[in-house]
Protein backbone atom coordinates (compact mmCIF):
# COMPACT_ATOMS: atom_id res chain seq x y z
CA UNK A 1 0.00 0.00 0.00
CA UNK A 2 1.23 4.08 -0.31
CA UNK A 3 -0.44 7.31 -0.30
CA UNK A 4 1.06 10.53 -1.33
CA UNK A 5 2.83 12.06 1.43
CA UNK A 6 1.44 15.37 2.66
CA UNK A 7 3.99 18.15 3.03
CA UNK A 8 3.92 21.31 5.78
CA UNK A 9 6.35 24.19 6.84
CA UNK A 10 7.62 24.48 10.19
CA UNK A 11 9.89 27.80 10.89
CA UNK A 12 10.90 30.43 8.77
CA UNK A 13 13.71 27.97 6.94
CA UNK A 14 13.20 24.78 7.87
CA UNK A 15 10.12 22.38 5.69
CA UNK A 16 9.23 19.22 6.52
CA UNK A 17 7.95 16.09 4.52
CA UNK A 18 5.14 14.35 6.60
CA UNK A 19 4.44 10.71 5.61
CA UNK A 20 1.53 9.16 6.83
CA UNK A 21 0.84 5.15 7.17
CA UNK A 22 -1.77 3.80 4.91
CA UNK A 23 -4.58 1.95 5.80
CA UNK A 24 -3.70 -1.36 5.41
CA UNK A 25 -0.03 -1.18 6.29
CA UNK A 26 -0.29 -3.93 9.17
CA UNK A 27 -2.50 -5.98 7.22
CA UNK A 28 0.27 -8.85 7.28
CA UNK A 29 0.99 -8.49 10.77
CA UNK A 30 -0.96 -11.62 12.77
CA UNK A 31 -1.01 -12.56 16.24
CA UNK A 32 2.22 -14.46 16.03
CA UNK A 33 3.70 -10.78 14.83
CA UNK A 34 1.53 -8.27 16.62
CA UNK A 35 3.79 -8.03 19.44
CA UNK A 36 7.00 -7.46 18.33
CA UNK A 37 8.78 -4.32 18.67
CA UNK A 38 10.90 -2.21 16.45
CA UNK A 39 14.71 -2.59 16.62
CA UNK A 40 15.30 -0.64 13.25
CA UNK A 41 13.36 1.88 11.14
CA UNK A 42 14.92 2.17 7.73
CA UNK A 43 14.17 4.88 5.35
CA UNK A 44 15.16 2.31 1.72
CA UNK A 45 15.66 3.89 -1.65
CA UNK A 46 13.77 2.46 -4.88
CA UNK A 47 15.05 5.25 -7.49
CA UNK A 48 14.83 8.76 -8.39
CA UNK A 49 17.71 11.75 -7.49
CA UNK A 50 19.00 13.55 -4.97
CA UNK A 51 20.51 16.62 -6.08
CA UNK A 52 22.20 20.40 -4.94
CA UNK A 53 23.41 18.68 -1.80
CA UNK A 54 20.26 18.15 0.33
CA UNK A 55 20.50 19.95 3.83
CA UNK A 56 18.76 17.47 6.41
CA UNK A 57 17.60 18.89 9.41
CA UNK A 58 16.33 16.04 11.81
CA UNK A 59 13.78 13.09 11.45
CA UNK A 60 11.17 12.18 13.28
CA UNK A 61 8.51 9.26 13.90
CA UNK A 62 5.19 9.72 14.86
CA UNK A 63 3.68 7.14 17.54
CA UNK A 64 6.29 5.70 19.40
CA UNK A 65 6.55 8.43 22.07
CA UNK A 66 10.65 9.54 22.87
CA UNK A 67 12.02 7.45 20.43
CA UNK A 68 10.08 9.29 17.91
CA UNK A 69 11.00 13.09 18.30
CA UNK A 70 13.67 15.29 20.88
CA UNK A 71 16.84 14.42 22.32
CA UNK A 72 17.84 10.90 20.80
CA UNK A 73 21.52 11.25 20.17
CA UNK A 74 22.38 10.17 23.59
CA UNK A 75 19.99 8.61 26.61
CA UNK A 76 18.12 5.62 27.25
CA UNK A 77 15.96 6.93 23.90
CA UNK A 78 19.40 6.96 22.08
CA UNK A 79 18.92 6.41 18.26
CA UNK A 80 22.38 4.88 16.21
CA UNK A 81 21.77 6.80 12.26
CA UNK A 82 23.40 5.09 9.60
CA UNK A 83 23.47 5.79 5.90
CA UNK A 84 25.97 4.81 2.69
CA UNK A 85 25.64 8.30 1.36
CA UNK A 86 28.49 10.57 1.27
CA UNK A 87 28.18 13.52 3.66
CA UNK A 88 29.39 16.62 4.26
CA UNK A 89 28.85 19.61 5.90
CA UNK A 90 29.43 23.59 5.40
CA UNK A 91 31.00 25.51 6.95
CA UNK A 92 32.91 22.04 8.75
CA UNK A 93 31.43 20.71 11.73
CA UNK A 94 34.12 18.85 14.04
CA UNK A 95 33.71 15.40 14.07
CA UNK A 96 33.55 11.94 11.86
CA UNK A 97 30.73 11.20 9.12
CA UNK A 98 29.10 8.73 12.24
CA UNK A 99 29.23 11.82 14.01
CA UNK A 100 27.82 14.48 12.21
CA UNK A 101 24.88 12.11 11.14
CA UNK A 102 24.06 11.78 14.82
CA UNK A 103 22.89 15.41 14.72
CA UNK A 104 19.37 13.88 12.46
CA UNK A 105 17.66 12.90 15.72
CA UNK A 106 19.15 15.35 17.96
CA UNK A 107 15.77 17.37 18.81
CA UNK A 108 16.98 20.36 16.90
CA UNK A 109 14.35 20.08 13.87
CA UNK A 110 13.95 24.08 13.52
CA UNK A 111 16.73 25.42 15.72
CA UNK A 112 20.36 25.13 16.63
CA UNK A 113 23.14 24.82 14.58
CA UNK A 114 21.83 25.65 10.89
CA UNK A 115 25.10 24.17 9.61
CA UNK A 116 23.01 20.84 8.86
CA UNK A 117 25.18 17.72 7.50
CA UNK A 118 23.92 17.58 2.99
CA UNK A 119 23.92 14.90 1.19
CA UNK A 120 27.31 15.67 -1.11
CA UNK A 121 26.30 16.75 -4.80
CA UNK A 122 23.91 14.97 -7.08
CA UNK A 123 23.35 11.08 -7.45
CA UNK A 124 20.79 8.56 -8.79
CA UNK A 125 19.09 6.58 -5.70
CA UNK A 126 19.25 3.26 -5.94
CA UNK A 127 17.58 0.34 -3.82
CA UNK A 128 21.01 -0.27 -1.80
CA UNK A 129 20.58 3.54 -0.77
CA UNK A 130 19.09 4.02 2.94
CA UNK A 131 19.25 5.62 5.79
CA UNK A 132 19.04 3.54 9.02
CA UNK A 133 18.01 4.58 12.64
CA UNK A 134 18.81 1.54 15.19
CA UNK A 135 17.11 1.43 18.27
CA UNK A 136 19.74 1.42 20.87
CA UNK A 137 18.28 2.87 24.11
CA UNK A 138 17.98 0.97 27.04
CA UNK A 139 14.09 2.22 27.53
CA UNK A 140 11.48 -0.36 26.34
CA UNK A 141 11.30 -0.73 22.45
CA UNK A 142 7.52 0.30 20.52
CA UNK A 143 5.74 -2.41 19.59
CA UNK A 144 5.99 -2.10 15.26
CA UNK A 145 2.36 -1.55 15.02
CA UNK A 146 2.86 1.91 16.88
CA UNK A 147 4.53 4.48 14.15
CA UNK A 148 2.10 5.99 12.22
CA UNK A 149 4.03 8.66 10.01
CA UNK A 150 7.75 10.18 9.13
CA UNK A 151 8.53 13.72 9.46
CA UNK A 152 11.82 14.23 7.52
CA UNK A 153 13.03 17.85 8.19
CA UNK A 154 15.32 19.93 5.48
CA UNK A 155 16.50 23.53 5.65
CA UNK A 156 14.91 25.03 2.42
CA UNK A 157 17.61 27.26 1.72
CA UNK A 158 19.81 24.33 0.76
CA UNK A 159 18.00 22.66 -1.72
CA UNK A 160 17.22 23.69 -4.91
CA UNK A 161 13.61 23.04 -6.72
CA UNK A 162 15.12 21.38 -9.90
CA UNK A 163 14.48 17.73 -9.02
CA UNK A 164 13.27 15.80 -7.10
CA UNK A 165 14.71 13.71 -4.37
CA UNK A 166 13.17 9.75 -5.65
CA UNK A 167 10.84 7.30 -3.99
CA UNK A 168 11.25 5.58 -1.28
CA UNK A 169 10.12 2.66 1.05
CA UNK A 170 9.68 3.33 4.77
CA UNK A 171 10.27 0.14 6.83
CA UNK A 172 10.67 -1.38 10.36
CA UNK A 173 13.03 -4.30 11.30
CA UNK A 174 11.79 -6.45 14.50
CA UNK A 175 13.28 -7.85 17.26
CA UNK A 176 12.84 -11.44 15.75
CA UNK A 177 14.94 -10.00 12.31
CA UNK A 178 11.86 -9.81 10.23
CA UNK A 179 11.22 -6.94 7.57
CA UNK A 180 7.46 -5.05 7.92
CA UNK A 181 7.45 -2.27 4.58
CA UNK A 182 4.95 0.24 5.98
CA UNK A 183 4.22 2.30 2.56
CA UNK A 184 5.59 4.27 0.28
CA UNK A 185 6.84 8.09 -0.40
CA UNK A 186 7.51 10.53 -3.34
CA UNK A 187 9.52 13.30 -2.29
CA UNK A 188 9.49 17.07 -4.93
CA UNK A 189 11.47 19.76 -3.79
CA UNK A 190 9.09 21.35 -5.55
CA UNK A 191 6.55 20.42 -2.75
CA UNK A 192 8.51 20.53 -0.36
CA UNK A 193 9.86 24.38 -0.86
CA UNK A 194 6.36 26.37 -0.85
CA UNK A 195 7.16 29.62 -0.27
CA UNK A 196 10.56 31.99 -1.10
CA UNK A 197 13.48 32.29 0.94
CA UNK A 198 13.91 35.10 3.37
Amino acid sequence: SSTPPTYTSSGSRVHSCVWEAPPGSFREVGPSTSSQTIAKIIIRGITGTFDQNADIREFEFVGIGSWGQGVRDTGSHKIRVSTNFNVESYPVMSGSKSELIQTWVDGYSVSGDPNSPYLDGTGLIIPSDSFEFTLEGDAPKPIITSINALRWYWDREEMSADADFGRWHVVVRSNTGQEHTLGEITLTETEIIREPNP
